[in-house]
């Protein structure tokens, strides 16, 4: 993912740009555009496409039925569908474990949530893992019952657990909301979200997940941040939200201003305009002006898009700090830092984050300091 005309790093390319208006724009123009991009190698797209590849396949059935790459486009869907199928089954052996042994009920998220509600077929959407939610009193008992269905723990941090069956499917549980919104949830945490939540009652095990609403400003807060490996799915889910079940533009706006995560919700709408419907701004937009950014606002999400492997995690770290004190005053934000980090890091109190500050920034001064020693050098060889 480059950097088109914007300063964070998770921007489509411009191959990848011009591939999502193939698959999203009007059908009419699907076949122009697609020979405007000839010749292109689907199996050679840089990281970060293989969202496309579902859709293309679809797409061009019908635009260009007789495309020699159609064969190779036919194989990933098949494969998307039968991985998915595979999870999707897992899921309804899961569930009644999970409400029955641990007594919780979980929030499914992620990309089985998406592919579910917003696709018109499972084979449309990747999904790499099958994630759910839980309270955070609840993890340990979750993991302890995930391991009945035959899921074991690969590893376990603060916030989440992954784990992965012999089949090799991988299972995350959040311990809580997921890391990226749980400091502008606050107080509210995984129970407000689940006060909010719908039940999949077409679905084996009838899984709760997040309302349009939520779904969507979640949507934003994590894909339009810098990740590894970079992917553009989350345009595609989002701009298929808003096609299957728009949300009411005015609760949109209001949730994602009192969550402070208007930004990344305003930019995505933004790319997804300029990118299908240039000059025109839409309802969700329109509502969103409403709310001008403070710059502390922006300031979070220049962070949370900066692009140098070394420094992602102290911006990000920032940015969710800045994000979760939006309505304070700068003197609160300042002190209440440490807490912050105390509660990132799992310190066990705030006289240990000094510390943990340090060793962090020694480790991250050694990665930097190869670099600029290897570029001195280079300059100077050259001179």
């Amino acid at each position: 993912m480059s950097r088109i005309g914007r300063s964070n790093s998770f921007w489509p390319s411009p191959t990848q740009r011009a591939l999502l208006e193939v698959v999203l724009g009007p059908r009419e123009r699907a076949a122009e555009r697609w020979r405007a991009l000839q010749p292109l190698d689907v199996e050679a797209l840089e990281p970060g496409s293989f969202a496309l590849l579902p859709l293309l396949y679809e797409c061009l059935g019908e635009v260009a039925p007789h495309d020699r790459q159609l064969p190779r486009l036919s194989g990933t869907y098949r494969n998307v569908w039968y991985r998915n199928q595979l999870l999707l089954d897992r899921l309804g052996v899961l569930l009644p474990l999970l409400r029955q042994r641990a007594h919780t009920d979980p929030l499914l998220v992620g990309g089985l949530s998406a592919a579910l509600r917003w696709y018109a077929r499972l084979g449309l959407r990747p999904v790499a893992q099958l994630e759910l939610v839980v309270e955070r009193d609840a993890a340990q008992d979750a993991v302890r019952v995930a391991g009945y269905a035959g899921w074991q723990a690969t590893g376990s941090e603060q916030v989440r657990t992954s784990l992965r069956d012999p089949s090799g499917r991988v299972l995350v549980i959040h311990h809580g909301a997921p890391a990226v919104v749980a400091a502008p949830l606050g107080d509210e945490g995984v129970r407000g979200l689940r006060d909010r939540a719908l039940a999949l009652d077409d679905v084996e095990g009838a899984p709760l997940v997040l309302e349009p609403v939520d779904e969507l400003i979640f949507l934003c807060a994590t894909g339009a941040r810098t990740t590894y490996p970079p992917s553009c799915q989350w345009l595609i889910d989002v701009h298929n939200l808003l096609v299957t079940e728009p949300p009411p533009a005015d609760g949109l706006a209001d949730r994602a201003v009192r969550l402070h995560l208007a930004e990344p919700l305003r930019a995505t709408l933004g790319y997804l305009a300029g990118l299908l419907a240039p000059g025109e701004r839409g309802e969700h937009l329109a509502a969103l002006d409403a709310h001008p950014a403070s710059r502390r606002a922006r300031f979070a999400f220049v962070l949370s898009g900066v692009g140098s492997p070394a420094l992602v995690g102290p911006a990000q770290t920032l940015a969710a700090h800045l994000e979760a004190t939006g309505d304070q005053s700068l003197a609160h934000v300042v002190t209440r830092l440490p807490r912050s980090l105390q509660e990132t890091w799992g310190a066990s109190s705030p006289l240990q984050v000094p510390l943990l500050a340090t060793r962090k920034t020694l480790r991250l001064v050694a990665r930097l300091l190869p670099q600029s020693s290897a570029t001195k050098r280079s300059r100077s060889a050259s001179s």
